[in-house]
Formats: C-alpha cells, structure tokens, sequence
C-alpha cells in the first residue's frame, strides 16, 4: 500500500508542478479553447492539462520501471503493455493535434481504431467464453472488433462529457480510486500502481481546471489519453481466458458518460442531425438549462458517479 501512495502522490505533485508549464505552452501555441454557444466559459482558455497528465505518468511510470520494489518492478513493459502505452502515446497524439490544428470527425475516429488496433495485435483483447466453441477466425474477429468498440467507447465517453470544470477529470478519478481497491482487495498490485499512477495525474491537473487565474481545459489529448488509458488497463487487469469484473467495474463507474456517448449518436440520427455533430442536449447542458450552477451540476455527477461506483 505505501507503494502505490507513494506512486499516486509522486504523478500528482509532478502533475501539479508541470501545470504552470503547460500552460505556457498551451498559450504560446494558441492551443486556446474559444468560447461559442455550446460552451460556459469567458474568454480564451488553454487547452493543454492533458499533456501535464500524459507527461506525469510515464515519468512515474519510468520510475517505478528502475524501482527494485516487488510492486513496482511489475511495471516492467511486456509486449501487452508495449502495445498498450504505443496505443495511448497514438491517442493522446491525435487529440493534441487536433487541440493545435483540428481534425475532422472521420480523421480522429480513424486514427482512434488505429490505437486501439494496435493494442490489439499486441494482446488487449477482450475474449469470449471458451465454451462458445467459435471457429477461430470468426473468434478473433469478433474479439477485435469488441475490443475496438471497447476502446472507442471510452476514448470518445470522457472526451463527450469533458464541458464542465473537473467532470470528465473527476469521474475518471472515481474511476481510477475505484479500481485500485478492487486489485487490492483481489491482490492484483500490479496494475493498482497503473491506476495509482493515472489518478494521482488527473488530482494534480484538477486545481488548474477549477482555477480562475491559472485555468485550462483537459483538451482532446488529455480526453483521449484518460478515455484510452482507462479501457485498457481495464483490460489488462482482467482474466485473459473471459470479460472478468476489472473490465465491467469502468463501464458502471463511468456509466454516465459511457450512456451519453451511446444516446447522443441516436438522438441526433432520430432528429436527422448528423450523428457525430457536437450539440447542447447532453446531460451536464440540460442540468444547467434547468438553472443549476456549473458546480452544482459537478457536485450532482459527482455523487452520481460515487454511487455508481460503490454500486
């Protein structure tokens, strides 16, 4: 346990340091975040927090790669985790292109199965039950493209709910605090110090997020890194043979933002809107439609988000 404090701790105080920095760099880039009809905030506001996240965690991961800690040393990078971190570094680099230079939708979806294609090929799969008895390349391709979807979900659920100060980076918080006691408790410390590492990031960035004079946004790189890092460690920590619960757990605990990014394909295609078009019917614009301030309606997602995790 004092490992993984120790690893939370060190990814969150490196993330709260490079904060500042980050923020030069977002605002030396113009990689600034205008607001619109769709958006609550005044003025320009970097978009970068992701890359103070993204930095944060492979230093605390190279660290506990050279530790000759029994916890630790479980960092050491084998294929599947070669191919999950080549995955995430595709990810987050297709979202801070687009936070400089923008993107269209097919172009990022695009590079997003070529992400979580390569997580694939280097062993993230999700499997079926063995007594399913499929021929093996109906298996294999069922399995790839389950694991794609997989991905795709919760790349696209955390960036679909990143519109308010600290939701996306709180629920992937719960996430992560969630899936840390549930390896403790199952004895998996291996992939606790993954999540460790990965939510003491995201606590350091919250205070910048929430910030007046020093704010900025997560931006598409910090979304889809979380969103990636999330689903793939989720299947990392799973029984390789079936879908065990260290893969169900994320999808409940981030049950909201995972139901808004399968509703709001839906509900734009039955209103004849082109289904990838951003709008204002998510649940955080209609909470704040109903005249609830942007940190009441956090508080409220917040709780829910709790729930679902405890649940």
């Amino acid at each position: 346990m004092t490992t993984l404090l120790f690893a939370f701790l060190f990814t969150l105080l490196v993330s709260l340091g490079l904060g500042p920095c980050a923020r030069r760099i977002g605002l030396g880039l113009r990689m600034l975040d205008q607001p619109d009809e769709r958006k609550v905030h005044q003025g320009s506001v970097p978009r970068i927090g992701g890359l103070a996240i993204f930095v944060s965690f492979f230093l605390g991961l190279a660290l506990a790669a050279t530790a000759s800690n029994p916890i630790a040393s479980q960092a050491t990078l084998e294929a599947e985790k070669v191919a999950f971190l080549s995955g995430a570094v595709i990810c987050f680099a297709t979202g801070f292109w687009d936070d400089f230079r923008r993107l269209g939708p097919w172009e990022k979806f695009s590079l997003q199965i070529l992400a979580a294609g390569i997580a694939f090929w280097g062993g993230l799969r999700i499997h079926f039950p063995l007594d399913m008895q499929l021929p093996t390349l109906l298996a294999v391709s069922l399995s790839f493209c389950v694991t794609v979807f997989w991905f795709l979900l919760f790349v696209n659920a955390v960036n679909l709910i990143d519109g308010l100060d600290g939701l996306a980076g709180g629920v992937v918080l719960f996430t992560c605090l969630t899936m840390i006691i549930f390896l403790v408790l199952d004895e998996d410390y291996g992939y606790a110090l993954f999540f460790a590492l990965l939510g003491g990031a995201v606590l350091g960035f919250l205070p910048y997020n929430f910030s007046s004079g020093l704010k900025m946004f997560l931006g598409d790189g910090g979304s889809y890194f979380l969103g990636f890092s999330v689903a793939g460690l989720a299947i990392l920590a799973s029984a390789k043979t079936q879908v065990g619960a260290s893969v169900m757990i994320p999808i409940v605990a981030m049950g909201l933002p995972v139901f808004e990014v399968i509703a709001s394909p839906l509900r734009r295609f039955i209103l004849a809107r082109h289904p990838f078009q951003p709008d204002s019917a998510h649940i955080h614009h209609r909470l704040l439609d109903r005249g609830l301030s942007q940190r009441t309606v956090v508080i409220c997602l917040y709780i829910a988000t709790v729930v679902l995790c405890l649940s």
